[in-house]
């Protein structure tokens, strides 16, 4: 009896029809934009961000910097209200906001001995205590600079994987052409200034903001 209802079983199974989409790239489009950069199996990352990083990522995060003192006191006085006004998030409530900060900081301490190279840093006008941390790779941990960029939504990815990539491939870029040109010393440059603008996602409860600087100008001495 078993025996029957099993093979009842998979006849019904075997009898319904299964369709298989192939997960095919977007069609391209003739205004610069994401799909350009979509083969057949595979997004070209790389290319991608290095087409848009001068001509779409650094003018809108300058256009977007906020003082970083400014943006600290506006978020211990209300956050939500500093969000909305100075932050951007994907469209679900549940998001963090992300920003961009700018500012002039003075390096106090440093830790190297990680991959994912970090240092305190204190923001003008100085007080002598921490404001942010600042990655310094050359491993960069999270999406905020990614997550910051009104112009990139998850619909125009296939997929997470390829979304995540592009996340990934922006904080190389800062490992290569924003904080490698600088050539900060085996201390990570404590005591040494810097002009930055830098990406942050809002972490509630952290008095420090946590960012990846997009912009990182040595102040000469």
């Amino acid at each position: 009896m078993r025996l029957l209802i099993a093979l009842a079983v998979l006849a019904v199974f075997l009898g319904l029809s299964t369709t298989v989409v192939e997960n095919q790239a977007p069609a391209a489009r003739t205004d610069g934009g994401i799909e350009v950069y979509f083969s057949a199996d595979q997004f070209d990352a790389e290319g991608y961000v290095a087409s848009i990083w001068e001509s779409r990522v650094l003018p809108y995060m300058t256009e977007k910097a906020v003082d970083i003192v400014q943006l600290r006191d506006a978020l211990t006085a209300d956050p939500a209200a500093a969000g909305e006004r100075y932050g951007f998030r994907a469209v679900a409530e549940h998001n963090p906001y992300n920003f961009s900060v700018k500012g002039r900081v003075k390096i106090l301490s440093a830790n190297v001995k990680s991959k994912n190279g970090r240092v305190e840093a204190d923001a003008q006008p100085y007080d002598g205590e921490a404001d942010i941390i600042m990655q310094i790779g050359p491993i960069f941990r999270g999406t905020a600079i990614r997550d910051m960029l009104n112009f990139v939504s998850f619909d125009d990815f296939k997929n997470q994987v390829e979304f995540a990539k592009l996340a990934s491939q922006l904080n190389n870029h800062v490992r290569d052409t924003v904080v490698a040109p600088v050539g900060l010393p085996g201390d990570g440059g404590v005591g040494r200034e810097f002009d930055i603008i830098a990406a942050t996602t809002y972490e509630p409860g952290k008095p420090l903001f946590t960012v990846v600087p997009v912009v990182l100008g040595p102040v000469a001495e």
